[in-house]
């Protein structure tokens, strides 16, 4: 069925202003009426939470430096757009800037406060309902994001095994928040959950595209589908439906093409069908041979006290049985030596 066309569609990423989620501190301002210390917050709608789960995207790498203790309804008095490349947003040289610091947390809180730190803002899609967002990571969080980033490069199961680079959009992480007691009084800091690994293709199809659309790929990822030749990967099949609490949206990038797609090439990757048997057999190294001429393979098992022959035996030839009515053949008499000088 053909789409109507609307202006609408022509809207980027960079026209879309995905709400911040924040927590909500001691020193919170401008929180919801009714909101709790420790509590998720929808800077647009103004919704309470207590946990969500959320697909990562990706992040953006920042310092600030707001030059005071206090906390003021004032801007920083300088901050950098981009951490790694060492320029602030005037245009200074932060390697030369007095007031660095890049592992914040080796400094006491007293002194924290006075530098300029490394902050993090996670970009990631929200669920149920698959909503963009974006979230600010800062202080005392900056370790549990430092820990969430270890567990995506350094989880094998989640490397793509043609680019080497983690397949994000392939779980769900889990979020909550945790009491820290703190010199200057009880603070909430984020909490990653252990990784929710998305199985069903529908969804992990749906991940990849928001995903690329997200971060303006969504052209590339198009070329890519119609670029991948037919019946080069298998297709998923699960028994289980999606949740109904995570149905993905209907995403046009991916369910106009073929099934054919990076995401599957992933999931093959990643997940491996419960046939009873392994799919792709996988070479045993040879050891050697019995002395009844068996090959041995690493695995196998081998009788007690066996000889192993790195050579195969040359086999045994059954002498025949003699015949009961048949005498034993006469031995052949020796020969006589010759005196040759007798000739």
């Amino acid at each position: 069925m053909p789409d109507l066309y609307r202006k609408s569609d022509s809207t980027t990423t960079s026209e879309v202003l995905p709400p911040e989620i924040k927590i909500v501190q001691g020193t919170s301002q401008g929180s919801p009426e009714g909101a709790k210390m420790g509590q998720f917050y929808n800077s647009i709608s103004g919704e309470c939470f207590d946990e969500f789960d959320f697909i990562f995207v990706d992040r953006d790498k920042t310092r600030t430096y707001w030059g005071r203790e206090t906390i003021e309804d004032e801007p920083p008095l300088c901050w950098s757009p981009d951490a790694d490349s060492n320029v602030s947003a005037n245009g200074d040289n932060c390697l030369k800037c007095p007031h660095r610091a890049d592992n914040a947390a080796s400094l006491p809180p007293a002194v924290r406060r006075t530098k300029c730190l490394v902050h993090y803002t996670i970009k990631g899609i929200k669920l149920p309902n698959w909503e963009p967002f974006m979230m600010r990571v800062t202080g005392i969080s900056t370790g549990e994001f430092m820990r969430l980033m270890s567990n995506f490069l350094y989880n094998p199961a989640l490397r793509n095994p043609e680019t080497g680079k983690p397949m994000y959009h392939s779980v769900v992480v889990p979020a909550k928040t945790a009491k820290v007691v703190t010199p200057s009084g009880p603070s909430y800091a984020l909490k990653f959950g252990m990784f929710k690994p998305i199985a069903e293709q529908d969804v992990l199809s749906t991940s990849l595209s928001v995903s690329a659309e997200l971060l303006g790929q969504g052209d590339a990822l198009l070329q890519l589908e119609e670029g991948t030749p037919e019946n080069t990967s298998q297709e998923i099949k699960t028994e289980t439906p999606p949740p109904a609490s995570i149905q993905p949206p209907k995403v046009r990038v991916i369910n106009d093409t073929p099934p054919q797609t990076q995401a599957l090439k992933d999931a093959d990757s990643l997940y491996e069908k419960d046939t009873g048997e392994t799919e792709k057999k996988k070479e045993k190294r040879f050891i050697g041979y019995l002395e009844d001429g068996k090959e041995i393979y690493a695995g196998d098992l081998v009788p007690a006290g066996a000889v192993v022959l790195k050579e195969k035996p040359a086999p045994k030839i059954a002498a025949p049985a003699q015949s009961a009515n048949i005498p034993p053949a006469t031995p052949p008499k020796k020969a006589t030596p010759i005196d040759i000088g007798s000739l």
